[in-house]
Parts: C-alpha cells; sequence; structure tokens
C-alpha cells in the first residue's frame, strides 16, 4: 500500500511495482501521487482504495496519478506489461498546451482492462492506443484532453475488447 505525499512520487510506486508478489496488486489510498511518468514491464494491477477519482466533484478526492512534465503518465507499450489492470484512478495532466508528449494512458500490450478510470487534462492524448486485443474497460472517462480524447494508431491492432459506459470528448484513427 502507498501514502501519498506532496513530492515525486514515481521512484515510490516504482519500488513498490517491483516489490509486489505474483499478484502484481498495488494499493493507493486516496489522494493525489505526483509522477514525472510510470512504464510498467511486467504484469500489475493498480487499485484506487475510492472510486472517487474526478477532481470537479465535491466529495473527498480519491487516488489520483498526477503529472506536471511532458511525458507519458501511465506507459504500457511493454508486451510485458499485458494481463494488467487499472482500478478506481483518475489520471491527470498538467493541461499545458506546451506538453505535446504528455499522454494519459498509453497502450501497447494485451488485455490491459481499466476500470472505473478518469483520465483528464493531458497536453496530448487522453489515451492512445498502438495495439490492443482482449481488454476490458468498463466506465471509463477521457475529458479536456488537448490532443485526441482517444487516439487509435492503428486500427487493425484492435480486436476482441470489450467497452462499457465509455466517455470521451473525441476519438480519432
Amino acid at each position: 500500500m502507498l501514502f501519498r505525499s506532496t513530492t515525486d512520487d514515481t521512484s515510490a510506486i516504482n519500488s513498490a511495482i517491483s516489490a509486489v508478489d505474483e499478484t502484481g496488486l498495488v494499493i493507493f489510498p486516496p489522494g493525489v501521487y505526483l509522477i514525472t511518468g510510470l512504464a510498467p514491464t511486467r504484469t500489475i494491477n493498480l487499485v484506487g482504495l475510492s472510486q472517487r477519482t474526478e477532481p470537479e466533484e465535491t466529495t473527498p478526492l480519491g487516488a489520483v496519478l498526477k503529472s506536471d512534465t511532458d511525458a507519458v503518465i501511465l506507459d504500457f507499450s511493454s508486451t510485458s506489461a499485458a494481463g494488467s489492470s487499472v482500478r478506481n484512478i483518475g489520471i491527470e495532466g498538467s493541461g499545458n498546451v506546451a506538453h505535446t508528449s504528455q499522454v494519459g494512458i498509453k497502450i501497447g500490450c494485451n488485455s490491459l482492462d481499466l476500470h472505473d478510470v478518469n483520465v483528464y487534462s493531458t497536453g496530448a492524448d487522453g489515451i492512445e492506443i498502438n495495439h490492443m486485443n482482449i481488454s476490458r474497460w468498463y466506465t471509463v472517462k477521457v475529458q479536456n484532453a488537448l490532443g485526441h480524447g482517444i487516439h487509435v494508431n492503428q486500427t487493425t491492432a484492435i480486436a476482441d475488447n470489450t467497452i462499457v459506459g465509455l466517455q470521451v470528448d473525441t476519438i480519432s484513427t
């Protein structure tokens, strides 16, 4: 289990990812976790303890991974990350137009499950898909991405996915 701070939490989160057993379970209590970007190279399950992941709601904030850097926030490009999941977590970008490389979630592996995930205020695309098969998305919301809400780079790379409850500003290929 991780605890929030006011400093860069990237190293602590990477250490937690490296230290977990074969379940790959990393739990985030409610709070904002400042990161420069995470790029898992194994199957992990990132789980927030609160379903409240939108900043404009009036209830206390859940678990949010926030980045002010011009980089991918959650990068699942490694095929070794297949079978990973993200649940009950907000992904918050800088909202800075100069951050043209800041993508909320980059997908390049199979079987990435997203449940109750909100991506908002990214400098570029909210979600970038380079390859995705056999994935399940339930209640995924992308808003205020300065690029595309969802950008699909290779349409042939998407098959056998389940997507329920998707809300997005723009989708492009």
